[in-house]
Order: structure tokens, then C-alpha cells, then sequence
């Protein structure tokens, strides 16, 4: 029994966990995507609230993609931009994600 309800509590848990990303512009091949930044409204519950926008991720310091320990620069030209969703057990988030130089 202890066996059974701990399962079904398992997968009712796991089962709304998801990570998905979409390309919203087609990518830039004159700009290499060397660093990344984004920003993100948080989701708890289903709910979420907030605006993530491409100009507030170009404004934060990305990281770059190959090196972490590299001073982090914000991005002047953008090679793509993505919309990402994730969401894990209870909670997630909604980003813009935009990779380039």
C-alpha cells in the first residue's frame, strides 16, 4: 500500500516536468555565438507573473559559453533569440534567451 500511494505521488509529480525551447528569429551567421544571457518571469503553480523582454537580457552581463570564469559583458549583437520554458515539479520559468557577441 506504502509502495503504491508512494508511486502515484511520485508520478503525478514528475509527470508535469518540462523543458522546452523555441527559436523565435532565424539565427544570425554573421554573429557568433560566443556568450549568452536571458531573463526570465518566474511560474509557481501554473502561475506566473512578470515580463521578459530581449532588451532587459541584452542589458544583463552574459556569460560566455566556453569559458565561465571570463568577466561577463553584456551582448551587443544578437545571433539568436529563443523562448524557453521550464517547468519542474512546482514551479518554473518563462525566458528569452538570446545567444551572441
Amino acid at each position: 500500500m506504502t509502495k503504491s500511494l508512494l508511486l502515484l505521488c511520485l508520478s503525478l509529480t514528475i509527470s508535469g516536468c518540462y523543458d522546452v525551447s523555441l527559436a523565435i528569429r532565424e539565427a544570425d551567421d554573421s554573429v557568433p555565438p560566443v556568450r549568452t544571457a536571458s531573463d526570465c518571469a518566474p511560474i509557481f503553480l501554473g502561475f506566473g507573473g512578470g515580463t521578459a523582454t530581449i532588451e532587459a537580457a541584452k542589458g544583463k552581463p552574459a556569460r560566455l559559453l566556453e569559458d565561465t570564469e571570463a568577466p561577463r559583458q553584456p551582448i551587443q549583437r544578437i545571433h539568436t533569440i529563443q523562448h524557453r520554458r521550464v517547468y519542474v515539479f512546482l514551479g518554473g520559468a518563462e525566458c528569452i534567451e538570446i545567444l551572441g557577441e
